[in-house]
């Protein structure tokens, strides 16, 4: 289990981010990163429990060569040995030995819907694309890993609620979403108990333009 965070603000926001990181670091006690992205104003915080490759090299947020496309992924993919060889044929050079590296090639060479057909497993990864300028959420057909978001003055995602209403100046109760979650332990797919903060519904990807 990992967790991520991600929202466009500047860079004097990364004390900021660092204090919303915090309250998941439970997700991946291992290590942990911000970073800020000048390109497109992101800021981003990634904390890890390390599984697959233990490498600073897999650490994440990852980025392609060309800084162009950045991932960050939670979650694993069951084929992705066999995916990094395809890759491989393709003449894809491999970094690390990560699942991470291989979601990251395979939309490069495959685009997401393509990839979404081929990759067995639980998930839940945010793509940020500079070259198309969307930000492209994903999650498992079963939604085992968690991702929500909101679009309140700006988008923000991440990994768990708390981490976005303490990025988020104002938050009202949705009081369907807080009723259902009371009783069944859940709220209605796609709804938080917050007005403003949504799931990625299991099965689904959403584009941010």
């Amino acid at each position: 289990m990992c967790g991520f965070i991600g929202y466009i603000d500047t860079k004097k926001s990364i004390n900021k981010i660092e204090k919303a990181l915090n309250l998941i670091l439970h997700r991946g006690p291992d290590s942990k990163r911000v970073i800020y992205d000048d390109d497109t104003s992101f800021l981003l915080g990634f904390c890890r429990l390390s599984i697959q490759d233990t490498s600073e090299d897999a650490m994440q947020p990852l980025m392609d060569n060309e800084n162009k496309i950045i991932i960050m992924f939670n979650g694993e993919i069951y084929n992705f040995i066999a995916l990094r060889e395809k890759l491989i044929s393709a003449n894809y050079k491999f970094k690390t030995r990560s699942d991470t590296e291989v979601l990251l090639n395979g939309y490069k060479e495959w685009g997401l819907e393509k990839l979404l057909t081929k990759i067995d497993g639980m998930f839940s990864f945010v793509i940020i694309d500079k070259k198309i300028q969307k930000v492209l959420m994903v999650r498992d057909h079963f939604g085992i890993k968690p991702l929500y978001f909101s679009e309140n003055n700006g988008l923000k995602f991440s990994s768990e609620i708390k981490s976005i209403t303490y990025l988020s100046e104002t938050m009202h109760w949705n009081r369907e979403g807080a009723i259902s979650s009371l009783f069944t332990g859940m709220a209605q797919v796609g709804s938080t108990p917050y007005y403003k903060v949504k799931e990625v519904k299991p099965g689904n990807y959403l584009v941010y333009d």
